[in-house]
């Protein structure tokens, strides 16, 4: 049987917890940022650029399905 915890270890427990998750999540954003812009993002993008060099342009309509709905 394993003796109960006292609040200093219970407190530094939780610290080591925090600490492991602020690791892993800033692994997972470092990760994240390296990965690349998904096409129909850039294609977005890419509009929007031609539209305020040409402000008389409208952008042409995203594709829809009824699925969408």
């Amino acid at each position: 049987m394993q003796a109960p915890m006292t609040f200093a270890r219970q407190i530094d427990a939780r610290q080591i917890d925090a600490s492991q998750i602020d690791a892993s999540l800033r692994t997972a954003y470092q990760a994240m940022l390296q990965e690349p812009v998904p096409d129909r993002f850039a294609q977005l993008l890419a509009q929007l650029k031609a539209q305020d060099a040409q402000p008389s342009q409208p952008l042409s309509p995203l594709p829809f399905s009824e699925q969408d709905a």
